[in-house]
């Protein structure tokens, strides 16, 4: 039986953590897989795990016209890969991103079994995004809920990033099972809890205001200028670089833009404490911040958002301080208080490592993605 999976992106980055660093390479282990991309980087094939990365090129023109060649061009691509199935094979196609969705449908009524991978509420995120404009964000979303459930309804099978996700796709597709973006331990396992300074902050990840960088920064003029900030990430808008470049605290900012694996690790192993602090939004009420989970690998300190869910987490581990994300005071007198008493800090910094070598483990993660995937090839062989 030829048994091959197909994960298809043009969104994401081809090395991107949660696609190709964890459940791409999970899937690896046991069968054959190709990731599908649109960079312009080029295709690679790895011989060590048999695995491919294929890239269909860079489509040119607007987002509309982008999507629309990436349809063909996907389409194209799974027609001569369908030409050569035989009989007795599986061709599974795992796709990532909201914009391809009724290419999903597409593979899925020419026989493909076909996986969706839900990484976020996506309808509720658009009510939140800024470039939509306010009287279309509605119907927008509204639209984009009945495409996903139409489409969900008809295909192989759901990935959810969270139990939220998870539970509203199970009452249109039962094959629906919560894969959460836990981290890989081995990447932070090594990181010193014993830090060079103890007055170094760090946030890493997309940088806007919704993800609380104003407050942030305010709360750096509060504290003085020997506290530091490593800020990693790409910057959502040129409104947002131009405001942080010209804030009084830019001069107590390490900025080091977009970084690598290697580039995360030292930033944290650079850092003291780990912020999460994003703004309320029912889009975040209910998510599974994967920075939250690396800072606590990393053993850092966190200071986090005081969302119900967020708050059982940081709670139960013991592990940093929550604070409303809109109080710049909140925010200053909790990095205080971690940055200055040494004895909490490092009491916060084990318990969040103990907690994620615990209970927020990829490898946990990835016992679920194969055993989801066991099934559509049970089902192959058992009609075979």
């Amino acid at each position: 039986m030829y048994n091959n999976i197909f994960h298809i992106t043009t969104v994401h980055k081809r090395h991107d953590v949660r696609v190709y660093l964890k459940e791409f390479k999970s899937l690896s282990k046991q069968y054959e897989c190709s990731l599908v991309v649109s960079d312009g980087l080029g295709s690679v094939f790895n011989a060590d795990d048999n695995s491919r990365i294929v890239d269909i090129g860079v489509a040119p023109g607007n987002r509309l016209v982008r999507v629309v060649q990436n349809y063909r061009s996907i389409l194209d691509f799974a027609n001569k890969h369908s030409n050569v199935q035989s009989a007795n094979s599986v061709m599974v196609a795992h796709f990532h991103d909201p914009e391809n969705l009724f290419l999903a449908y597409m593979l899925s009524k020419r026989g493909w079994v076909v996986v969706w991978d839900s990484h976020e509420d996506f309808p509720r995120q658009l009510l939140f995004k800024t470039w939509i404009p306010l009287f279309i964000r509605k119907p927008f979303s509204f639209f984009t809920e009945m495409l996903e459930n139409f489409v969900v309804k008809r295909i192989s099978g759901v990935v959810a990033a969270t139990p939220l996700i998870e539970e509203r796709f199970k009452k249109l597709n039962p094959n629906t099972v919560c894969v959460k973006n836990y981290p890989i331990l081995d990447e932070f396992i090594g990181i010193p809890f014993e830090k060079k300074s103890s007055k170094v902050i760090c946030y890493i990840g997309s940088i806007n205001f919704e993800r609380g960088i104003k407050e942030l920064l305010d709360a750096l003029v509060v504290l003085g200028a020997d506290y530091k900030l490593i800020l990693c990430g790409v910057f959502d808008a040129q409104e947002t670089e131009n405001y942080v470049r010209a804030h009084a605290a830019w001069a107590q900012l390490d900025y080091r833009g977009m970084v690598d694996r290697e580039g995360v690790c030292q930033a944290l192993a650079d850092s003291n404490v780990g912020m999460v602090t994003l703004h309320p939004s029912p889009n975040q009420f209910e998510a599974l911040p994967i920075k939250l989970f690396e800072y606590m690998a990393a053993g850092l300190p966190v200071v986090a958002s005081n969302f119900p869910l967020w708050e059982s987490i940081v709670n139960e581990a013991g592990c940093g301080k929550l604070v409303d994300p809109l109080s710049v005071k909140e925010i200053a007198v909790a990095i205080r208080d971690i940055c200055e008493n040494v004895d909490l800090s490092s009491r916060y910094a084990r318990a969040g490592r103990e907690a994620a070598l615990a209970n927020y483990s990829w490898a946990s993660e990835e016992k679920v993605l194969l055993k989801f995937y066991e099934g559509f090839f049970a089902d192959a062989k058992s009609k075979s």
